[in-house]
């Protein structure tokens, strides 16, 4: 479980190392068992930020670990900060991961929504 509403939040730079010390631990594990990393979490809410959202999937399907340390942590409040969990999870990864949906759900005209989004690493 990752804290990423409440204070103190997690940078992104620590999700990021996060996510790389969860990998160091299960490749040190012996034997032929799988794991599932799996984060969960919406990408921008309660205001849709789409050029927020579109930097992050791009640097997610690019594996640039670097842009995602470098995120702004300011930009990460109230329910967009369920990014932080799409950032350990990339962490985890060695691939790039591929975004298969993107859906900016906006409630009214004025930007309110939640933009939602599914993505795999193979």
């Amino acid at each position: 479980m990752l804290n990423t509403y409440y204070p103190p939040a997690p940078s992104p730079k620590r999700c990021v190392r996060l996510g790389q010390a969860l990998k160091q631990v299960i490749d040190g594990f012996s034997g032929d068992q799988g794991v599932v990393i799996m984060g969960s979490g919406g990408l921008s809410h309660i205001m849709i930020d789409e050029d927020l959202d579109h930097g992050f999937m791009d640097a997610l399907e690019r594996n640039d670990l670097d842009y995602m340390a470098a995120m702004d942590p300011a930009q990460l409040t109230t329910g967009t900060s369920e990014i932080r969990n799409w950032i350990a999870t990339a962490g985890a990864g060695t691939t790039p991961g591929k975004m298969v949906d993107y859906v900016p759900a906006y409630r009214n005209a004025h930007g309110i929504g939640c933009a939602m989004g599914f993505a795999v690493w193979e």
